[in-house]
């Protein structure tokens, strides 16, 4: 097992990339290139908070996945939200994680699950994170104009750049890929339907599916950072 890195080394190296990026404008290259440095740093620490990881255990991968996209949205377009005076950067980044971004994503995920499957409505929801504070969306945590992060995420599969959503299939059967599987799930057919339609058990492509979702993390939070930082004042011009 790799050893974790000491938390003091680790937010020596995240609070200047944090800092400097702030120092230049936003869309500027500089400011792109210190900020996926300090996203992949991140992520290379294992340090990030699972929150509510005994919960949820079927859809987990997918809230946990859609949350950490919502993080990494969030510090590369509001970076300059951070104050160093105040925390380190891992602590800012975990506590988003655990006290929005995953109450956020659950919502998301759990009222998508497909008819059939077991689902919390928002009222269990909530009371699940009775002891956090209270959740807000996307649009009153942004004050401009910007697309959801799952649909950042249902771009990156349509788009599917480097050919890898389609590549990757249940074996034996290409057309049950992933972004066939996973365009299908978001416009609103339902598990069965394309189970009985690919010809395969409902069970093996629901664990497929998963799979893929914490597979590709890493590759849909690539495509995402590499999209242009959206402009407020497009709806005016």
């Amino acid at each position: 097992m790799a050893e974790l890195p000491d938390l003091t080394e680790l937010d020596q190296t995240l609070k200047p990339l944090a800092i400097a990026a702030k120092q230049h404008p936003p869309g500027s290259l500089y400011r792109k290139q210190l900020l996926e440095q300090l996203i992949r740093t991140l992520i290379d620490s294992n340090q990030l908070a699972r929150p509510r990881r005994n919960q949820f255990k079927n859809h987990y991968a997918e809230i946990y996945a859609e949350a950490k996209q919502q993080l990494f949205y969030h510090l590369c377009h509001r970076i300059d939200d951070y104050d160093p005076d105040k925390g380190e950067v891992l602590q800012w980044a975990n506590y988003l994680l655990e006290k929005r971004f995953f109450i956020e994503a659950s919502r998301w995920v759990l009222q998508s699950i497909p008819r059939g499957v077991q689902r919390l409505s928002i009222d269990d929801l909530e009371k699940q994170f009775n002891q956090a504070e209270n959740p807000v969306t996307l649009e009153q945590i942004y004050p401009e104009r910007m697309p959801l992060v799952s649909e950042q995420v249902i771009a990156s599969i349509r788009v599917d750049p480097d050919g890898l959503f389609q590549k990757t299939h249940v074996m034996g059967k290409p057309s049950a890929n992933f972004q066939f599987l996973a365009l299908r799930i978001i416009e609103g057919y339902s598990w069965q339907e394309t189970a009985d339609q690919l010809g395969i058990p409902l069970a093996t492509l629901n664990r497929f599916y998963h799979r893929c979702l914490a597979k590709f993390s890493d590759q849909i939070q690539t495509y995402i950072l590499s999209q242009p930082i959206p402009n407020s004042n497009d709806d005016e011009n």
